[in-house]
């Protein structure tokens, strides 16, 4: 199974074998640091199977990301996306008919959306003094979702950008299906490489449709 693979994996890349893993684990098992640590990655998975961020283990929230700050930084994210999504709207139309291809003008949004979203956080980061890039950012959201007051602002933000989305999107050409909408709207999942995978098993399990798009100019993730 893919524990196993992982397992045989990790004793490759270190040089041990798998018994020697195995002696490890079952010496150092009731460890304080390493029972909370497993339970911490326990609570990952339980929160990524309830669609929920995963909180990072060991990692605090630096005091200058505020839940104010980050909301703001999510406007400031999204009217960059609104931007990108008029410019390209406006370049495709004035294309001529046999060179607008749907596919073409999703390919368009969705790197330009990716990259309102890292220029967003790496400002965002860099003038808060923080480190830890995306991995930072992502932890601290995570933390914030489990607050009401920010889970409901957040609401409306979203809404916002939905709706307006759609306007930009309503004068859109005929080339640019509906299935576009949904591209914008808040009920797209974000994973990383290494959950995809098990994300994917999770919806055969359960029957469900699933439309997969992996962006190149992302090397962090992928968006299902």
């Amino acid at each position: 199974n893919k524990l196993q693979m992982a397992q045989k994996m990790l004793c490759e890349k270190h040089g041990f074998s798998e018994e020697a893993l195995q002696d490890a684990q079952g010496k150092w098992e009731k460890d304080p640091d390493v029972a909370k640590l497993i339970s911490q990655i326990n609570d990952m998975e339980t929160d990524a199977k309830q669609g929920m961020f995963p909180l990072v283990p060991n990692l605090a929230v630096p005091p200058a990301l505020t839940k104010e700050k980050m909301l703001a930084n999510i406007r400031q994210k999204h009217e960059k996306q609104l931007e990108s999504l008029t410019k390209i709207t406006k370049t495709f139309k004035e294309l001529p008919p046999a060179k607008k291809r749907a596919d073409q003008w999703r390919v368009m949004v969705a790197n330009a959306n990716m990259q309102a979203q890292i220029d967003s956080v790496n400002d965002f980061l860099k003038d808060n003094g923080v480190e830890g890039g995306t991995k930072m950012w992502l932890h601290v959201y995570a933390t914030f979702q489990r607050d009401p007051e920010f889970v409901k602002e957040l609401a409306t933000i979203e809404k916002q950008f939905s709706d307006d989305s759609k306007k930009i999107l309503a004068d859109r050409p005929s080339a640019m299906d509906d299935s576009l909408v949904g591209f914008l709207n808040d009920r797209i999942k974000r994973v990383a490489p290494a959950e995809l995978s098990m994300s994917l098993d999770e919806a055969k399990e359960k029957g469900a449709p699933v439309l997969t798009l992996v962006l190149n100019e992302q090397t962090d993730g992928a968006v299902l």
